[in-house]
């Protein structure tokens, strides 16, 4: 049956807590940290990128090992560098910085110690005694790391925080977040008629996947792994340009998996109801046509 599955609230928990909307609050983040050669590094004076993900963690040491009572803020930071490192229009980046005065002078890298990933690293003066530290409320720094995700005027777009349930899955989150103001911006191109420029944009996100198409060994091209918000902005650019079948396909992709992300929480979410809703409005005009 349906929205039954066991360990209910707690994924309820943590997915109200991780939700992908942006702020609707203009919070503006204002700061100066340190970069290693001791440099300032200003907020929001020198954010070069769109979108800047900043994770906040005490110094070393860190967890190597389960159990250990120890965290590790590496794979947090690690999630969004990864994503900033595959945008096509290189927007975004991550920071990482220590709460002290020293910052962490290599690259960090994940538990297996294999893949590492480069991230700006730097270091906030005066470690917890820091003003910033009050002004972005982070009330706990020895639990979990506190991610934040900023554009290139400083206004915070989304935080998480510490204590929160799952607080390690910060830089999932905020790649979410950016996905999702890519649904936004292409819903605005569209609404203001703009519709070969939104379907650049997304389309360079999510490109469309041919199933005849063929690698250099003359193997099937893989499907690629969409995100969720790209797929329902395809979708509506299909909408916007008769494509129909193309756009039931995305919809459907989309609500299927929806589906099942709430069928583990046994909880229909708004999000669901709405990818239903866009699923059922197309597929009745498919069916006009």
């Amino acid at each position: 049956m349906p929205f039954s599955g066991g360990y209910a609230y707690g994924r309820r928990a943590s997915y109200f807590q991780h939700l992908d909307h942006p702020e609707d609050a203009r919070r503006l983040l204002k700061g100066e940290l340190r970069t290693a050669d001791g440099k300032a590094f200003r907020i929001p004076e020198d954010l070069t990128a769109d979108y800047t993900a900043i994770f906040f963690s005490v110094p070393e040491p860190w967890s190597s090992k389960y159990g250990d009572d120890l965290y590790s803020p590496t794979s947090t930071a690690l999630s969004f560098a990864a994503f900033a490192e595959s945008r096509p229009m290189k927007d975004s980046q991550a920071v990482f910085v220590i709460l002290g005065e020293e910052p962490h002078m290599g690259k960090l890298s994940d538990h297996r110690r294999y893949t590492k990933t480069p991230c700006t690293m730097l270091a906030l003066p005066g470690g917890l005694d820091n003003p910033l530290v009050s002004r972005m409320g982070m009330l706990s720094t020895n639990r979990a790391v506190n991610s934040v995700l900023v554009n290139k005027e400083g206004r915070i777009l989304a935080m998480v925080s510490g204590l929160t349930k799952r607080a390690d899955r910060g830089g999932y989150t905020l790649t979410r977040v950016v996905t999702r103001l890519d649904m936004i911006k292409t819903c605005n191109l569209l609404d203001q008629g703009e519709i070969e420029a939104a379907k650049e944009f997304i389309f360079t996100l999510a490109p469309p996947h041919d199933p005849n198409a063929l690698d250099a060994n003359g193997q099937p091209v893989k499907k690629p792994r969409y995100r969720l918000s790209h797929l329902r902005a395809r979708a509506r650019v299909y909408m916007a340009l008769g494509e129909w079948e193309k756009a039931l396909a995305d919809a459907e992709e989309v609500y299927a998996k929806q589906f099942a992300s709430d069928e583990g929480m046994s909880l229909r979410t708004d999000q669901l109801l709405s990818d239903e809703a866009l699923r059922n409005e197309i597929a009745d005009k498919a069916k006009a046509k």
